[in-house]
């Protein structure tokens, strides 16, 4: 490794030293590669829409090695590591085919004796240890499970399980026998069926305008709080000990009984929508004395819920289905709306002052119609896909301040063209089409010049690479050449943080990194220095 010291100076009123030091990892990398062609020739051997997970340091995926059979697959990327584990494969393309719990996977689909009906599956990860936790008969047949309908105790996961004609509650400790039903709505037409979370050791979970509970147990799942009046509950979120649900035009809270039940505060002008929880408050979307769709926040009690700013005093400061973008910290970030830059994305820390717009990505009254958005833990950048003007999408990270909201790079020429965003490592890997290139793999680090291109497919061809998983040291993914679409993995690369310097307003960066044999140093309106290596 090397470091280097780099000087500009200033052209204005003030002096400008900037030091920017740089540690340049020469480190040669593995280039992605197939990891094993599971359908031999040119068909696909992972199959359509399949996840991957991770059990115990190995990759879990659904493949068919001819067009008869289909196996749940393991690998440790290697050929020779990359094996079939059991007969079986999932059911429903639109969820996700892997539920995590006790260091073993969960999914539904059938095994090999049972191909006309569907079992919730678990599995170990070995042969012995892959079997159905339902037996299929004429009480249990399943279709596939809520793809919210998910949650975990300590001794066990409930499950939304549907079968031809309705939704039931299951909880199961991770076996066939301790695989029940424990809630059956009655009646036949039901408007929600939604599971909030454990609150208190407990499960609370909706059902049409009703609120319930449960230990995992048929008599210990009881109702907690019915109103007089008929409205089914928004999705809730856990702030403490309750859990926070809308209700019609009001904001309500439960701890899983009927005297913990309570109203927090409303009712307002819409039904509440609730974002986000950081820290110790919840924020969610409403509107009162006629300020249209806005942000509020609450802490729980009735003069702690309030607006947090009216951006848009005329319509409504919100924009999007789902504004939300992301956390950092006490922070949301958001998609908002006003009357003079249009929909862009905004942060809030519940407070007015603390209010504002990140970036206008779209100059004028026109929206960026922002989408995909992804959070790193790790750097605590808030990712995002947005349109300028109408134009090409562009992907876009922010750290929740004006300086740290940047356009990361400029590849693709399509509109709707990104596929894949994934954080990884502090990391961001993600699939869109480039010029010259086809549609492709990338992986950035957030900084400008520190995003890295993998033409899997030279000459402009699509390997349209997806599903992203870290499994080991290593990062696995689906792709597609003249082989079908197959299961790849590839070294983790060093991307070497771009060094950024602010000084009265003024913003340096130095790129690329990794580097060749040039470092280019750009500090705003100064002219652009080139070092040689």
């Amino acid at each position: 490794q090397c470091v280097y010291s780099l000087c500009l100076t200033p052209m204005k009123q003030n002096l400008l030293l900037l030091l920017s030091c740089i540690m340049i990892a020469a480190k040669a990398q593995t280039p992605p590669a197939m990891v094993k062609d599971v359908y031999p020739g040119a068909q696909d051997g992972i199959l359509a829409d399949t996840y991957l997970a991770e059990l115990n340091g190995k990759a879990y995926f659904f493949g068919h090695p001819n067009d008869s059979t289909y196996w749940l697959y393991q690998s440790d990327g290697t050929d020779a590591g990359t094996v079939p584990v059991a007969m079986s494969r999932y059911y429903d393309y639109n969820e996700p085919n892997f539920r995590k719990w006790n260091n073993k996977l969960i999914w539904v689909g059938n095994d090999h004796t049972q191909w006309d009906n569907n079992q919730l599956m678990i599995s170990d990860g070995t042969s012995g240890g892959t079997l159905p936790l339902i037996q299929v008969n004429a009480s249990t047949a399943i279709n596939s499970w809520k793809g919210d309908g998910f949650a975990a105790l300590p001794g066990g996961f409930f499950m939304i399980l549907i079968d031809s004609s309705e939704s039931c509650l299951f909880f199961s400790n991770g076996t066939p026998a301790g695989t029940k039903r424990v809630f059956r709505p009655t009646g036949t037409v039901y408007y929600s069926f939604d599971l909030y979370n454990v609150v208190n050791g407990k499960l609370v979970f909706n059902i049409n305008n009703d609120i319930y509970v449960s230990d995992g147990t048929l008599a210990g799942t009881q109702l907690a709080y019915s109103p007089s009046f008929f409205e089914h509950p928004g999705k809730g979120m856990v702030l403490g000990n309750y859990a926070y649900f809308s209700y019609g035009y009001e904001l309500w809270r439960t701890d899983g009984t009927n005297n913990g039940t309570t109203l927090v505060k409303g009712p307002f002008e819409s039904q509440p929508q609730l974002l986000a929880v950081t820290g110790n408050q919840l924020f969610f979307v409403s509107a009162e004395n006629g300020s249209g769709g806005e942000l509020f926040v609450t802490d729980g009690t009735a003069n702690g819920t309030h607006l947090v700013k009216d951006i848009n005093p005329n319509g409504s400061g919100i924009m999007a289905a789902e504004p939300l973008l992301g956390t950092i910290g006490n922070k949301i970030v958001y998609v908002g709306n006003t009357p003079t830059e249009g929909g862009d994305p905004w942060v809030s820390d519940g407070t007015a002052a603390g209010t504002f717009l990140l970036k206008e990505i779209c100059t004028g009254t026109g929206s960026s119609y922002i989408q995909m958005p992804a959070t790193d833990p790790v750097k605590g950048f808030v990712y995002f896909i947005a349109e300028q003007c109408n134009q090409s999408e562009q992907l876009y990270r922010t750290d929740g301040t004006t300086v740290g909201t940047i356009q990361v790079n400029s590849v693709n020429i399509g509109t709707t063209a990104f596929t894949t965003l994934r954080p990884i490592n502090g990391l961001v890997y993600f699939s869109t089409i480039a010029s010259g290139i086809g549609h492709e793999m990338f992986v950035t680090n957030g900084y400008p010049g520190g995003t890295i291109t993998y033409d899997l497919v030279p000459g402009g061809g699509y390997s349209n690479s997806s599903e992203f998983t870290l499994i080991g040291n290593k990062v696995f993914f689906t792709a597609s050449n003249n082989k079908g679409e197959e299961l790849w993995s590839s070294d983790i690369p060093v991307i070497s943080d771009v060094a950024e310097t602010a000084a009265d307003d003024l913003s340096a960066v130095v790129f690329p990194n990794p580097a060749n044999n040039l470092l280019t140093v750009k500090a705003g309106n100064l002219p652009v220095e080139t070092v040689t290596i």
